[in-house]
Parts: C-alpha cells; sequence; structure tokens
C-alpha cells in the first residue's frame, strides 16, 4: 500500500516524491539509532544472565523429558502413563 501511494506520488510529480523520502531521512536515522541501542542493551543484559548460569548444572540427556532429572517418576511410576 505504502508503495503503491509513493509510486502514484511519483508519477504525478517527482519532487514530491522525493521531498517525501527527504523528511523521512532524520526520523529514520533516528529509529535506526535507538534500535541500536536498544540491541545493545538487549545483549549486554542476555550477557549477564548467561554468567549467573551455573555451570554444574546437570544437562538434559537424550530420551528424558524435560523437567525429569535422575530418580525422578517416569510414565509407569506416576500411574499417569
Amino acid at each position: 500500500m505504502t508503495v503503491s501511494l509513493a509510486v502514484r506520488l511519483a508519477e504525478q510529480d517527482p519532487d514530491v516524491l522525493r521531498k517525501l523520502i527527504d523528511d523521512a531521512g532524520p526520523i529514520a536515522f533516528a529509529f535506526v539509532i535507538v534500535l541500536g541501542v536498544v540491541l545493545f542493551l538487549l545483549f549486554r543484559s542476555m550477557n549477564k544472565q548467561m554468567k549467573r548460569i551455573d555451570p554444574n548444572l546437570p544437562s538434559e540427556r537424550d530420551g528424558e523429558a524435560p523437567g525429569r532429572g535422575p530418580g525422578g517418576p517416569g510414565p509407569d511410576e506416576s500411574g499417569n502413563g
């Protein structure tokens, strides 16, 4: 829809399209800068969270359902399966 509007404006008067693009420049630049800052803060926060994870935690083994550690109730022992 926006593309078709821009094409129609360009067909009518090329100066209108050029002005539309020039006016969007500072806003688009500010948006990209804000997006970059947000991504930087997100990655920094994720790195902090990853450093807090205990490396001695047991990892999930193949074939085990998530949340069931060794000695936990299996499908036959719990009475549900």
